[in-house]
């Protein structure tokens, strides 16, 4: 059984591409291959999509109509193939194969953003069960251009603001309108803000790094800010106070501490949490938090690893990461759209 299904304005894009159907798409190798593993691949793409832009007169600079103009837009690919007794028994059964890792990042994808969180845009997913129980899947996603992992921002936008320069931070391409403390304040404030709705929803992400929140400014101090990296988001009822503590850790992990010092973090959980002054137990979660990152920093450490860099990565654009391979149960069961193709 094939399942797929494709955004709508993409669909011509992948037709010409040759990337219509689950074969096509599996079986593809015109592109740039960022990881190989055992049950993964990673692939980067390029495909061309025509755009309606305005047609100016040189003369008096006035629109003269619009005209299809095609545009090169990147692609992350990622190719999930596993074989279970699950998935074993499930193609020799006739019954519904688990979840398979695509339609995992898929539905959790189309969840956070009815919830109002942005995420990298889908652009088609797919899954297949063969008949010997090796499970395929798939997910393409947009390239986020302009954009970059949220470390890098803050260390590149705001390389001055310990040092005490109220101009516009190192790397700005934007004349601002606030002091470089302010802008990076409205910055954390957005990021806390995204993390509180995250987990007040019930969801966990388990990979809750800087590197997963892409971020973009796209006018002066107006910060865009995607979540990233969906394949081993969980949402659970019960339980998920340890679940809390290793994401808020694991953000913390990789901030830059020269830019985000004492008060930056008070603001941020601040946010978080919803209140002016932090109370009792708020307190106890901030040293459970203190401790699991006490923990991370130890290991990473002990591995040869800084705390700030993803050396096992830094090769692989962030839009296109897929860590660890997860056969997960638990997805948020949020339905699919209408799929394109299924047989």
């Amino acid at each position: 059984m094939t399942t797929m299904w494709i955004d709508d304005r993409c669909g011509a894009s992948l037709e010409q591409a040759g990337l219509a159907t689950f074969e096509q798409v599996m079986a593809t190798t015109a592109g740039r291959c960022l990881r190989v593993l055992a049950d993964r691949e990673n692939w980067y793409l390029e495909s061309s999509r025509h755009t309606l832009c305005a047609v100016r007169l040189e003369a008096d600079g006035k629109a003269d109509g619009t005209r299809s103009v095609p545009a090169t837009i990147g692609m992350y690919l990622k190719k999930h193939r596993a074989r279970t007794w699950w998935t074993r028994m499930a193609a020799a059964l006739g019954l519904v194969p688990p979840a398979s890792p695509g339609r995992v990042e898929a539905e959790n994808a189309i969840a956070l953003r009815s919830l109002g969180i942005e995420v990298m845009p889908l652009t088609a997913f797919g899954e297949k069960l063969h008949a010997d129980g090796r499970l395929e899947s798939f997910l393409l996603s947009e390239e986020l251009q302009g954009y970059c992992e949220l470390q890098d921002l803050i260390a590149r936008r705001f390389a001055d603001v310990k040092r005490g320069a109220w101009g516009v931070g190192r790397g700005s391409p934007h004349a601002s309108r606030l002091t470089p403390h302010a802008s990076l304040r409205r910055l954390i404030v957005q990021v806390a803000d995204i993390a509180r709705r995250f987990h007040a929803a019930g969801f966990n992400h388990r990979d809750f790094y800087c590197c997963h929140f892409l971020a973009k400014e796209t006018s002066p101090d107006c910060f865009d800010v995607r979540l990233i990296d969906l394949q081993r988001v969980q949402r659970r009822r019960w339980f998920r106070r340890r679940w809390i503590v290793k994401d808020l850790a694991q953000l913390a992990s990789m901030s830059p501490d020269e830019q985000v010092g004492c008060r930056e973090k008070i603001l941020f959980l601040r946010t978080y949490l919803g209140v002016k002054k932090l109370r009792w137990q708020d307190k106890r979660l901030v040293r459970a938090v203190l401790a699991k990152l006490s923990a991370i920093r130890r290991r990473m450490k002990k591995r040869g690893q800084s705390p700030f860099v993803r050396s096992t990565l830094r090769a692989v654009p962030a839009n296109g990461d897929c860590p660890r391979f997860f056969m997960g149960r638990k997805g948020p069961g949020t339905p699919l759209p209408a799929t394109r193709h299924k047989s």
